[in-house]
């Protein structure tokens, strides 16, 4: 199962983000190619963006100065723009490629149902998936405003293991005996 940007619109976002983002990076379902020379993380590739790159994409992530200028891109071209990391950043993709529209995907494709799925974040992009799981975890290091929205608040972040010790509590799970 896949939902895609198609070719041809990740070219003329990709025309637009040189004008309009400071950087941005293209995911496709196999690599990522980011208009920054030095990012390196994740194996990302650079990519000249003046030429089009010729391949559909999960996602975009871009970073802009203007957040407004992202919406408006992302109504342009029917895509979703969700802000993160303070706005410094944000992710386009399809409306109805989403965290929260992936688990119920999932549920679809297993038989499952949402009410059995447990979901951690810790930013504002994770927020409806966590509220919309049958146990959705906000780990510790989450902003405070969002803190007050969910149930489940970790006692750790991601450096000091939150999602297995979170497990390890909410199964009620002996390690002493692993």
């Amino acid at each position: 199962y896949k939902e895609v940007i198609s070719k041809d619109t990740i070219n003329k976002i990709s025309k637009i983000l040189l004008k309009e983002s400071k950087t941005f990076s293209i995911y496709t379902l196999t690599e990522l190619f980011s208009s920054d020379k030095n990012y390196i993380s994740q194996n990302a590739k650079y990519f000249d963006f003046n030429d089009d790159l010729n391949k559909e994409s999960y996602k975009i992530v871009a970073s802009f100065i203007d957040n407004n200028k992202a919406y408006k891109i992302a109504d342009d071209f029917n895509l979703l723009f969700i802000p993160y990391l303070d706005g410094r950043f944000g992710r386009f993709n399809l409306k109805t490629t989403s965290k929260e529209n992936g688990n119920k995907k999932l549920m679809e494709l297993i038989n499952g149902n949402i009410n059995d799925v447990i979901c951690f974040g810790d930013d504002v992009g994770d927020l409806n998936m966590i509220l919309e799981a049958g146990v959705g975890v906000l780990l510790s290091n989450a902003k405070e405003d969002l803190k007050e929205k969910v149930k489940y608040i970790t006692k750790y972040d991601n450096d000091h293991d939150g999602v297995a010790r979170f497990l390890i509590d909410y199964f009620d799970i002996n390690i002493e005996n692993l």
